[in-house]
């Protein structure tokens, strides 16, 4: 499996990082959490690590040039089995839950907008199936928790759980 390595989210504010050192090359084997590189905001300098371990297929950034939060430097090929799969699964979901975390803070309501479903609680129910299919720690995000127990209540979220649907398993 190919995926990309991205520059990472490094603050709320920072919208984009200067690579200033670079510590693999394509053909390198990396491990999960291994620092790949350094990188330098306005107001800091700070590592970036890999989230799962592979082989370092492409690299296109260099020193010296910055790059936007969510840009492609790169690819890692993985060999991965369901176990290191999982765990892949849960540090990204894990990544984007923190942020909606964050954001459910500031909502009144029970819903991620209030008390009348909108798009985002929509999308934030087949995150949850999802987080609970790779084992995702759901008593770090209460918040998160509360919205979806709130969702299933209303009976057209309960009709579209995928156990309802015709192609489930």
């Amino acid at each position: 499996m190919r995926i990309p390595i991205l520059m990472p989210q490094l603050g709320e504010s920072i919208a984009e990082a200067t690579i200033v050192r670079l510590e693999v090359a394509p053909g390198a084997v990396v491990q999960a959490d291994q620092e790949i590189m350094e990188v330098e905001t306005q107001k800091a300098t700070m590592s970036v690590t890999i989230p799962c371990s592979g082989t370092v297929a492409e690299l296109h950034c260099r020193i010296g040039d910055s790059y936007p939060v969510g840009a492609t430097l790169g690819f890692l090929n993985v060999t991965a089995d369901e176990a290191a799969r999982a765990a892949w699964c849960r540090t990204w979901i894990d990544r984007g839950f923190e942020a909606i975390e964050k954001r459910l803070a500031s909502s009144p309501g029970q819903l991620c907008y209030g008390d009348t479903p909108t798009l985002a609680d929509i999308c934030l129910v087949p995150q949850m199936f999802n987080a609970r299919r790779y084992g995702v720690d759901l008593t770090r995000y209460p918040l998160m928790a509360r919205t979806d127990a709130a969702l299933a209540e209303i009976d057209a979220f309960q009709q579209a759980l995928p156990s309802r649907q015709p192609d489930a398993e």
